[in-house]
């Protein structure tokens, strides 16, 4: 029984050294570890003095100043495909053929048309131009007949017949007259059919209206364009890409944190000094008064364009 219990109190003091061991080198490595880390993680400065700065970020959509979209105001499918993306281009400029079958063949219906028209004219007018013969010999007819009746040469059976004559082709020469017209104004209606048909024909050619750059191109060859409803676009030109506007969007909690008259208005000012266009909208005068010209709106209309001297609103800029 002594034995035991010796052997018992041995047991519990090795499981006491052990836990005691293991404690020690725990702690060991996690203080020892962590002093590595602190020494990893900060670092000293001496102290000085700085500039504390606060951005405030924004992001938006950058576009050329003037840009245009360029459509097609006829309905078929693309032939050609003169430019594409980045491509100079001139006013004038051929960028895209729409097929020209469809309408070629239309200005060549017009143009028979017209010609049957005009050939009807030329009819009518020959028709009246007999017409006209046959009254002046009934006229005559009509007054040698009068003189023969008074002396009683001719019956007046005959003299009412010359007159009758007379007068209906009188009545005929008017109805001939009235369908000469109607042919002229046959042969006005086929012309502008006509025309409308060759400027259909001419629209085939999509030419550029301005001098620029495409940045944009939606159709490709072989795509049809239908453009019975709308316009659809095939190009996007921009007129010169070193005049952009930037329409920038700023978050609703940072506008708080902008006054009138801080940085961003040097910098825009110093940006317009190396060459660019700058528009900025605003309802604030002394935002305004960094512009060189000032426009005015008032429900979309232009109510005042002044061209204002910067050295005063430079005086308005923060100096450092």
């Amino acid at each position: 029984m002594r034995i035991d219990a010796k052997g018992k109190k041995i047991s519990i003091v090795g499981a006491l050294v052990f836990s005691a061991v293991v404690l020690c080198l725990t702690l060991w490595w996690s203080f020892g570890s962590g002093n590595a880390d602190a020494t990893r993680l900060y670092q000293t400065q001496l102290l000085g003095r700085g500039v504390v700065e606060r951005s405030v970020t924004a992001s938006g959509a950058v576009k050329a100043l003037v840009t245009v979209e360029v459509g097609s105001q006829v309905s078929g499918p693309i032939t050609e495909m003169k430019v594409d993306f980045n491509s100079k281009v001139k006013q004038g400029d051929l960028i895209a053929v729409i097929d020209r079958a469809p309408f070629d063949a239309k200005v060549q219906a017009a143009s028979a048309n017209l010609a049957i028209a005009r050939a009807d004219v030329l009819r009518r007018e020959a028709a009246m131009a007999k017409l006209q013969k046959q009254l002046g010999l009934l006229d005559r007819n009509v007054g040698r007949y009068s003189a023969l009746a008074s002396a009683a040469g001719v019956s007046r059976q005959q003299l009412d017949q010359a007159q009758t004559e007379s007068g209906a082709t009188r009545h005929e020469l008017s109805a001939a007259q009235a369908d000469l017209e109607s042919a002229k104004a046959t042969v006005a209606l086929r012309q502008a059919e006509c025309d409308q048909a060759q400027i259909n024909f001419d629209r085939t050619l999509i030419k550029s209206p301005i001098n620029g750059v495409v940045i944009d191109r939606r159709m490709q060859r072989g795509q049809t364009v239908t453009a019975e409803y709308q316009t659809p676009v095939l190009f996007q030109i921009a007129q010169d890409l070193s005049q952009i506007q930037i329409l920038a969007q700023v978050d609703e909690a940072d506008v708080g944190a902008i006054r009138v008259g801080d940085e961003i208005m040097s910098l825009l000012s110093s940006l317009n000094e190396e060459g660019l266009t700058l528009v900025v909208i605003t309802h604030e005068p002394d935002i305004a008064a960094y512009a060189d010209r000032l426009l005015r709106f008032c429900d979309g209309e232009i109510v005042e364009d002044v061209c204002q001297r910067r050295s005063g609103a430079r005086a308005k800029e923060p100096t450092a």
